[in-house]
């Protein structure tokens, strides 16, 4: 006997098109299995765990998971005719970590920062002159 897709089920699926991902890429997000990923859409019940993560991912509340939404007209399900065909998210490089100076560092770039144009081009040009021999050197 197969089971019926349940209310939340069904919601899991509505959020992952409307957030435009397929399948493939919603599972590879939240670190499953396409298939395991695919079964929650359609019978099984996720973890508490899983309801979380799903609800960070699609950018939706956990209540809108479990009871629906108080105003549906403020989302709209993109209809396609191939629903595994959406567009892939796009891709979103994280921020590179800060970079921390030393003191040193921190004093050159001080320095720097009070130099004219001209005296900073001139800073530059040599840095640049010094590092060109080193790099000639190590080759």
């Amino acid at each position: 006997m197969k089971s019926q897709r349940n209310p939340i089920n069904a919601r899991i699926f509505d959020f992952r098109r409307l957030a435009g991902y397929t399948q493939k890429t919603a599972a590879q997000a939240l670190g499953m299995s396409e298939n395991t990923y695919a079964k929650i859409e359609c019978d099984r019940n996720p973890s508490s765990e899983e309801i979380l993560r799903i609800a960070e991912l699609f950018n939706v509340s956990v209540n809108e998971i479990f009871y629906g939404e108080s105003e549906p007209q403020k989302r709209k399900i993109v209809e396609t005719e191939q629903p595994t065909r959406l567009q892939e998210p796009t891709y979103i490089p994280k921020p590179e970590p800060p970079l921390i100076l030393t003191a040193n560092e921190k004093s050159i770039v001080k320095a720097l920062k009070s130099f004219s144009k001209e005296d900073f081009d001139r800073v530059r040009d040599f840095v640049n002159e010094i590092y060109q021999n080193n790099k000639k050197s190590s080759d």
